[in-house]
């Protein structure tokens, strides 16, 4: 009976010790609803991965593409953070991905993006996106990356952006208009030398 036991307990022990580990999460956090999710972000907008830094201080830098922004982010590219692991509620974001982002604002004026946001590839975003409205494209006139005071949407389609700035390169430049005014100019010369002709 004895040896029984212990022929037991050895199995025991050699099956406990072929079983793969399990990783062990630290991160737990409750989604938030999106009406909560919009009042408390930084910044809430589409963007694209362009690249990832290299981690430092348990951060990973993150270089968006902004593409639409429905609140702050109004650069064409951004650069954010998120914590280097998911034990630590990091983001795993992919290159070349495409996301709508939700960012907070850390102690030490950082903007961040974790698990517990409610950030979320594109093809799942689809109730966000029509409860938003279409948001705004982010436009750097001068080069200087930003676009000045923040623009935001909650439900309207906007048309701000580069429809705007197309609207000011007609204004000043109408090549139409123009070509039809030097047209009536050169008509009126050829008539003028017309009469002095027939006198």
């Amino acid at each position: 009976m004895v040896l029984n036991r212990s022929i037991l307990a050895v199995l025991l022990a050699s099956v406990a010790l072929t079983m793969p580990a399990r990783p062990a999460h630290a991160c737990s956090c409750m989604q938030q609803d999106r009406e909560t999710a919009f009042e408390q972000a930084t910044s809430v907008f589409e963007g694209h991965v362009l690249a990832f830094g290299p981690a430092t201080d348990g951060r990973r830098p993150v270089t968006f593409e902004v593409v639409r922004t429905w609140k702050s982010a109004d650069a064409e590219t951004v650069e954010l953070s998120t914590a280097a692991t998911d034990a630590e509620c990091g983001y795993a974001f992919e290159q070349g991905r495409s996301y709508l982002v939700y960012t907070v604002t850390l102690a030490d004026g950082r903007e961040e993006v974790s698990l517990c946001s409610r950030t979320v590839p594109m093809e799942g975003a689809d109730a966000d996106i029509v409860a938003m409205g279409e948001g705004v494209t982010p436009v750097d006139p001068h080069g200087l990356g930003s676009t000045g005071p923040s623009q935001t949407t909650t439900g309207t389609t906007s048309t701000a952006g580069c429809a705007s700035c197309a609207a000011g390169a007609g204004a000043r430049r109408d090549p139409v208009g123009g070509l039809a005014a030097w047209t009536v100019f050169v008509a009126a010369v050829f008539a003028r030398r017309r009469r002095r002709q027939l006198r």
